[in-house]
Order: structure tokens, then C-alpha cells, then sequence
């Protein structure tokens, strides 16, 4: 008999954890982040060795990021 009354307790403590209002849907203060958006700024047009500033201007959603850690890689295009 106890243990009847036991397992009836325990699946009914479980049963009352489940159905906790708003199960599924993410905490409010989680929100998902935006995305970064990344403009290179460079000259049009280039001229054959010549040097050139490299620069990016990094925004996520409205917020412009001053502190982002942008990396380039620039290769030899071959015309």
C-alpha cells in the first residue's frame, strides 16, 4: 500500500512540473541576438601598387560595434 501511495505522490509531483505555464517558449530575457552586418570600406577603383587603408564599419542592429576584431585576407585577383 505504501508504495502505491508513493508512486502516486511522485507521478503526481512530476505531472504538476510538466505543466508549468509558458513550457516551450523561451525565458524573456533571452533574446535573440541580432545579426552583424559588416562593411568594407574601400576605393572603387585602385591603381597598380598603391597603397590603400583597409577599414570596416560593423553594426548589429541599430548599434554601430567599435570594439569588433575584423580580420582581412587579401588575395591577388589575377587580371
Amino acid at each position: 500500500m505504501k508504495k502505491w501511495l508513493v508512486a502516486l505522490v511522485a507521478t503526481s509531483a512530476l505531472l504538476v512540473g510538466c505543466g508549468e505555464k509558458g513550457a516551450g517558449e523561451p525565458p524573456k530575457e533571452m533574446e535573440i541576438p541580432k545579426m552583424v552586418e559588416v562593411e568594407i570600406l574601400t576605393p572603387e577603383v585602385l591603381k597598380v601598387n598603391e597603397e590603400i587603408e583597409l577599414a570596416a564599419h560593423v553594426v548589429q542592429g541599430d548599434k554601430n560595434i567599435d570594439d569588433a576584431i575584423v580580420q582581412f585576407e587579401v588575395w591577388e585577383s589575377g587580371l
